[in-house]
């Protein structure tokens, strides 16, 4: 079984698969067909402050390849949430999440206020982007200052994790969503049903009530991967795909172009067990793909480190499935609207020191999900990197190296949480991204299976504490320099004695130190 566990800011989930609001009532109506506990987050219809009854009939009608809906947010209101639904899906052991919509500012801040106060709702995703109401909902996502205005005021009263639903219908989705980052929001989840309309030929007349209304289904999904796609490059907070997900390749998809979890509608209609179907297959394919261990690195700078490990003998050992890489932003672990990870130290010292609770949640919650053989912090005053350490970590199942950032971490953390300290040198790096990413390259390399042939990182320099002999290639000859004889001689216990001759003299001249 591999890991399927991600993270949305604080919301840890057992798998990235969530349902779309509007298309799971309140949950209990699938218990009958689905383990509701399988799936990592229920999002329940959308509630509003007052009671709505939604717009008139028709308000559906069937498009090919998915459907237009014009409900209108039809609810009873957040106090009968709380006092009548809300008894009834508490104890769900998985994440229920409540989507908060609004005729006004004003009116998505209180109902916010109130989910607050419910313990086991752990996180809301703030509709701004519905299509089928008079006032508010998309009104306030088409424009990053109505975006950035609805999330300042719910993100004030509301102290969990906040996910903001986007609207497709704009010129520049990127813009709303950093809008959405810039105001405070932990996640965006994107698309949002398109603006559609159908017509009845026969009666010469819209279908629905309201002539217009949001259509989903298949059809949309190239639509909303690409806007996954681009929203992921322009934020750095976590992104929930959705949009004509109906399998498991197609939550895949989404989470290739980017998106950290995925919601399915649409397709729950269709098949009401699809979620735990959906999670399966996102299982069966990292298992095809044989992913085996874990190896986390926590960083504020995570994208010095992403092209790094897409290159080279670490993607190889990924696509291999050899090894496994997660680079962790811990500003996702920051619960300040700002997402500081750095504060000025005690005492008067110059610099930023790294502060101890976002460094706290993070690593406390890889350590709920599996064990650790290390937690190692990359620091200049730790143990000198070398190759028999890369030959020990090599042989771990799981590590956490914990970049290192400016001045430093809170030293707590190193007395309560690292178990291992190391240096690459006797210098200081401005971060410990660049050494982690020495001690990533010099221990998965080693990895039986991931250098093809493995005899050749037996010869590598410090294997055996001599530096290696020299190598050359072909020609044998050129501009009048040539290769040792010995190594033409095809001897191969003289060339043995060569080698080892030379490993002795160079180690010698260069590293006296590694023959003491």
């Amino acid at each position: 079984m591999a890991d399927l566990s991600v993270n949305i800011g604080s919301l840890m989930m057992s798998n990235p698969v969530m349902t779309a609001s509007g298309t799971f009532g309140y949950g209990k109506e699938f218990e009958d067909f689905v383990d509701l506990e399988k799936i990592g987050g229920i999002i329940v219809k959308g509630t509003t402050l007052h009671h709505r009854e939604g717009n008139p009939y028709p308000r559906m009608a069937e498009t090919p390849m998915g459907m237009l809906n014009a409900v209108g947010l039809q609810n009873k209101g957040v106090n009968y949430f709380v006092e009548h639904i809300y008894p009834q899906i508490k104890d769900i052991n998985t994440n229920m999440i409540v989507n908060v919509s609004g005729s006004a500012v004003e009116d998505y801040a209180k109902t916010a206020e109130i989910i607050n106060e419910l313990d086991k709702i752990p996180a809301i995703e703030l509709n701004i982007s519905c299509p089928n109401v008079k006032q508010g909902g998309m009104a306030f996502g088409v424009s990053a200052k109505g975006c950035s205005e609805v999330v300042k005021a719910v993100r004030e009263v509301y102290k969990k994790t906040l996910i903001v639903k986007l609207s497709p219908n704009v010129t520049d989705i990127t813009e709303i969503a950093r809008a959405a980052e810039a105001s405070g929001a932990d996640s965006v989840s994107l698309i949002n049903t398109l603006l559609g309309m159908a017509i009845d030929a026969e009666k010469r007349r819209p279908v629905l009530s309201t002539i217009t209304g949001g259509m989903s289904g298949a059809a949309v999904k190239p639509i909303a991967l690409r806007m996954v796609w681009q929203v992921a490059k322009a934020v750095n907070i976590p992104v929930i795909g959705l949009g004509g997900i109906m399998d498991w390749k197609d939550a895949v998809e989404f989470m290739l172009a980017g998106a950290t979890a995925i919601q399915i509608g649409t397709a729950n209609f269709i098949d009401p067990a699809v979620t735990v179907k959906v999670s399966e297959g996102i299982n069966d394919y990292l298992e095809r793909h044989g992913y085996t261990s874990v190896k986390d690195i926590i960083t504020v700078l995570p994208e010095m480190l992403e092209g790094f490990f897409n290159c080279s003998i670490m993607s190889r050992a990924q696509k291999k499935g050899i090894a496994e890489i997660h680079i962790h932003n811990l500003r996702d672990y920051a619960f300040d609207r700002y997402r500081k990870v750095d504060d000025y130290p005690f005492g008067g010292f110059a610099g930023m020191v790294m502060k101890i609770e976002p460094i706290d949640r993070c690593i406390s919650a890889l350590k709920a999900e599996r064990e650790y053989d290390e937690v190692i912090f990359t620091s200049p005053d730790g143990e000198q990197f070398n190759q028999p350490m890369a030959n020990s970590l090599s042989l771990a199942k799981n590590l956490i190296i914990l970049c290192g950032h400016f001045k430093g971490i809170d030293y707590r953390i190193r007395e309560h949480f690292i178990t291992k300290e190391i240096s690459i040198g006797d210098y200081v790096l401005t971060g410990g991204e660049l050494a982690a990413a020495v001690i990533a390259d010099a221990v998965v390399r080693i990895i039986p299976g991931v250098i093809s042939d493995e005899q050749s990182a037996l010869s590598d320099s410090f294997q055996d504490n001599l530096l290696a002999a020299p190598v050359y290639t072909r020609p044998a000859e050129y501009n009048g320099w040539a290769v040792p004889d010995i190594l033409l001689s095809g001897h191969e216990a003289k060339i043995k004695e060569w080698e080892l001759q030379q490993s002795l003299e160079r180690t010698q001249r260069l590293r006296p130190d590694l023959l003491k």
